[in-house]
């Protein structure tokens, strides 16, 4: 076999782990890349929730008044127990908190304020996203089952149930902080009625400064009734010692002075105490008609004129943030059952087996047009006049036999003829290359074209193989082997023509069976697309057939079916010279293609490389393959 050797600018894989990656945060990056579209969708995602959630959320107001604790504590008790006022501590200031905070004064301001009577407060409007997880959770109660307890009837609900739930629910949500290290306390509220919120707020001051009062009124009484009671002991305990004083002076006359003395003093020191609680007695009767508060409102709550809540920058941000966490997490899962080829350098780390080059994805409804465009460009006696200036081209060789009309083939079994420099022909040249350098050097070689599944584009690619090859100037026969689904043969436009299965028969040569395409010079033996299912797996009905070929042809490409559903390609393999695997990019798993490997070593011996097909070029840079200079050269009709 003679061939014109030519140098061409292959699609093989450029990419050197060593060289190329800088480790874990090139590896980071390329996942960004790849999953930008999940993340993009996770963010945009999270934002059209929280823009809903934000307008479906009912818009509540903010109201707050401000009070201020007295330092000195004004309580009798007190009073009478230190010189002068105590100043008050953290610990008076967080009890007065608990003051406010009590359901005592919650439900003196139900009842000042009536709330019971209001429908609105009770039972506020809800978001959308709140009435949903309500309703989610009230179904999941039902789905769980509950153990039967005795019946206790909730239907009677008194005024005074009422009254003590909207006591609760008003001690739950009002708001006390202190402001900083001050004695200064701010009164909040929230709610969708920015006047009944103002209205809490502001008796919340009222009633808590009314309750301090009547504590100390009720403190001043109490401290009253206690002095009263002393005060006649210590009265009774003077005169008792008056008494005592002057019985002993009539009694030992001078005899005793100092015993006298002594008696004297405690007479006069009980009256001065009893002097003393009389007046602070007199005060604290003075003090209680009129009470004083312990503290004063700083600033009373007005009517807000704009609501608070929702804020829309606080939803947006925590719907982005959780889109994009949401996002990542569907990224990192997508990555993670990312087990197909992606790029050459896997094939060869994980099978051994050399890279042959991608293969570019159909555009076809491009390809069609370009295909019609060329039809349209030449008639086919103009093509066959312009074929006869290709390089090698025997078109006027094979003037008898059957022939194929070009019009009925499929153009993407065409490639070598309307898109000559297209990159896709570029990596069959290249094919072609590693075939003449693959230690088979002799003539009528026999290459097998083979996949692991359906649809990975093996049949395309054998009538391209065989179609450069004939352009080129070489006596090429395709055979279509797939007996279950000649693919092939159908997209060459053969209908019920005899094929392969007749040969194999024995009701017909060989040259009866095999058809010519004049524009190229290819010889095509095709199968029969309505015959019954048949198997070329029996050792014996291909061989003599194919050795009757190479008689004739200088190469023959045979298309076979799958090898994980036949083992027609492994019952010929003796009569093979080479086999060429196709992979479908991002379909064909690592995991299948390398227990393969691992299975069929005669089979590896004879495979001079694997071609990624169906691959989209652009994408490539996103699996860490740098791009050549035929990559980055795009071609009407491929991805």
């Amino acid at each position: 076999m003679t061939q014109k050797t030519t140098t061409v600018t292959t699609l093989t894989d450029k990419y050197d782990p060593v060289s190329q990656s800088s480790g874990p945060a090139l590896d980071v990056i390329l996942i960004l890349k790849r999953q930008k579209w999940p993340i993009i969708l996770g963010a945009v995602l999270g934002l059209g929730l929280s823009l809903a959630h934000y307008a479906t959320s009912p818009k509540t107001y903010y109201a707050a008044s401000n009070i201020l604790i007295n330092e000195q504590d004004n309580t009798p008790q007190d009073e009478l127990t230190a010189s002068v006022p105590i100043i008050r501590n953290e610990t008076t200031v967080l009890n007065e908190m608990q003051v406010l905070r009590s359901l005592q004064l919650a439900e003196r301001i139900v009842a000042e304020l009536d709330l019971v009577q209001r429908d609105d407060f009770l039972s506020q409007p809800v978001s959308v996203a709140r009435q949903t997880l309500s309703a989610l959770k009230v179904r999941s109660k039902k789905l769980i089952p509950i153990p039967t307890t005795d019946v206790v009837d909730t239907a009677v609900v008194t005024e005074a149930d009422t009254f003590l739930a909207t006591a609760l629910t008003l001690q739950k949500d009002v708001g006390l902080q202190r402001i900083g290290r001050t004695f200064a306390i701010e009164i909040s509220y929230i709610h969708h009625d920015p006047d009944l919120a103002a209205a809490i707020t502001n008796a919340y001051a009222t009633v808590y400064l009314q309750d301090r009062q009547i504590a100390n009124l009720e403190a001043a009484d109490r401290s009253a009734e206690w002095l009263q009671g002393h005060i006649d002991e210590i009265q009774e305990s003077a005169n008792a010692a008056a008494a005592e004083a002057e019985t002993f002076r009539i009694n030992n006359r001078a005899s005793n002075v100092q015993a006298s003395s002594q008696l004297d003093q405690r007479a006069a020191t009980l009256n001065e105490l009893h002097a003393t609680l009389l007046e602070r007695y007199e005060m604290i009767a003075i003090e209680g008609s009129y009470p004083i508060a312990n503290g004063r409102v700083l600033s009373a709550a007005v009517t807000p004129v704009s609501p608070a809540l929702p804020k829309a920058w606080r939803i947006l941000a925590v719907g982005l943030v959780l889109g994009l966490m949401g996002g990542f997490a569907f990224a990192a899962w997508r990555e993670t059952r990312e087990v197909n080829f992606r790029a050459g350098h896997e094939i060869r780390e994980l099978t051994g087996l050399p890279f042959l080059g991608y293969l570019g994805r159909f555009r076809h409804k491009r390809l069609d047009w370009h295909y019609t465009k060329f039809r349209q460009s030449m008639s086919q006696g103009k093509a066959r006049k312009l074929f006869r200036w290709l390089p090698n081209t025997n078109v006027d060789k094979e003037k008898h036999g059957n022939h194929i009309e070009i019009a009925n083939c499929a153009p993407s079994y065409l490639l070598p003829v309307i898109a000559q420099d297209a990159p896709y022909c570029e990596t069959i040249k290249n094919v072609l290359a590693t075939l003449n350098l693959s230690g088979q050097q002799q003539d009528n070689q026999l290459i097998a074209v083979g996949s692991l599944n359906h649809g990975e584009g093996r049949s395309t690619i054998a009538a391209n193989i065989a179609q450069l090859a004939a352009l080129e100037g070489q006596r090429v026969l395709l055979v279509d082997a797939d007996l279950a689904n000649p693919e092939l043969s159908r997209q060459f436009g053969f209908r019920d023509e005899v094929g392969l299965h007749d040969i194999i028969a024995g009701r017909i040569p060989l040259d009866d069976a095999i058809f010519n395409l004049p524009e190229t010079g290819l010889s095509i033996l095709p199968g029969r697309l309505r015959s019954k299912r048949a198997s070329l797996g029996a050792p014996g009905k291909l061989s003599k057939l194919l050795d009757q070929a190479r008689q004739r042809f200088d190469l023959i490409v045979v298309d076979f079916q799958p090898l994980g559903s036949s083992p027609d390609l492994k019952a010929n393999l003796p009569n093979i010279d080479s086999v060429v695997l196709v992979a479908e990019w991002g379909k064909t798993s690592k995991q299948s293609l390398m227990q393969y490997t691992q299975n069929e070593p005669q089979l590896c011996a004879k495979t001079v490389g694997v071609l990624l097909n169906q691959t989209v070029s652009r994408k490539l840079a996103l699996y860490g393959v740098a791009k050549t200079e035929t990559m980055r050269r795009r071609y009407p009709g491929f991805a």
